[in-house]
């Protein structure tokens, strides 16, 4: 089990090892204290992001021993990413198709200049998945 060495005056985390039943002292200025770890959540990567969570109780009154069921434990936090965020997400996903549509517009515009005629079959279904996936994370309808 991982047990973390605790500095009740500081609150703070001095190290982490893996123990099999050590000897814990409660009295002491640092203390042993087993560590949880919680499931991450699942979560909209778009609309929200995780962070990490401490969770220790107040163990700064040297005066009181620790109780024996005290446990240090990691955790997650949920919250909801800023319309701005949000916003970049999209753009950031949107910007990273911009080079296969750049070589597919190339392909077709040196068609246009030979004077090709076109159907939309001729648009292979790769583009079009990505044009669609660009046009719905900017709320526009996909094409045909």
């Amino acid at each position: 089990m991982i047990y973390i060495k605790y500095d009740r005056v500081n609150s703070k985390e001095i190290s982490r090892n893996s123990y099999d039943n050590p000897k814990r002292t409660l009295d002491k200025k640092v203390v042993l204290l087993p560590l949880t770890l919680e499931v991450q959540p699942t979560f909209n990567p778009r609309t929200e992001e995780l962070n990490k969570t401490i969770t220790v109780p107040d163990l700064s009154n040297l005066s009181i021993d620790v109780p024996e069921n005290t446990t240090y434990t990691e955790g997650w936090a949920k919250s909801t990413l800023s319309a701005e965020a949000q916003q970049q997400l999209i753009d950031i996903e949107i910007s990273n198709t911009d080079g296969l549509l750049v070589y597919y517009l190339e392909d077709l515009i040196v068609a246009i200049a030979e004077a090709k005629t076109f159907d939309k079959l001729v648009i292979p279904a790769e583009i079009l998945k990505v044009v669609n996936r660009r046009r719905n994370l900017r709320g526009l309808p996909d094409v045909a």
